[in-house]
């Protein structure tokens, strides 16, 4: 238990960095990172509850740190990420697809909706729609290709 927590605290400050500093914009109202990718991982690795720990903490420590204003949703979008992701492994492939899919809803509807509470326009946040979705899909396949190539007992569970 104590070697799962620590695991969980190191794939929660990897979530920070790799969210934060190892970043690319992508228009003037964001970025794309690969903090993502480490909640896929996450959740291939420790299952659905430590997952959507990690993606919600260390998520939310990167907004406190860059943009405070999305923390709050952040921390349910990555809740749901890393729940649902780790969920949709270990069903069978056409129940994983939609729960795939359902999460990548959750993730860019989630952050349209709080650009639509934030900027108080439902209009302009449909142009960022098409790059958060680039983003869950990229996201999602890296994280499935590096998670499904390490074994468990690399993690020292």
């Amino acid at each position: 238990m104590k070697k799962k927590i620590a695991l969980m605290g190191v794939l929660c400050g990897l979530t920070f960095v790799f969210t934060s500093f190892i970043k690319i914009p992508i228009s003037a109202a964001g970025y794309v990172h690969l903090g993502n990718v480490v909640i896929v991982v996450s959740a291939l690795m420790l299952g659905p509850l430590p997952a959507a720990i990690i993606g919600a903490a260390g998520s939310a420590l990167a907004d406190l740190l860059v943009a405070p204003v999305w923390t709050l949703y952040t921390v349910v979008i990555k809740f749901a990420l890393g729940y649902l992701v780790s969920v949709a492994d270990k069903k069978s492939k056409a129940a994983g697809i939609l729960l795939y899919v359902a999460a990548g809803v959750i993730f860019v509807g989630g952050y349209y909706l709080a650009e639509c509470i934030i900027f108080g326009n439902w209009v302009a946040p449909l142009f960022t729609t098409p790059q958060l979705s680039a983003e869950y899909i990229l996201s999602l396949l890296a994280g499935l290709a590096i998670g499904r190539r390490l074994p468990k007992q690399s993690w020292g569970l």
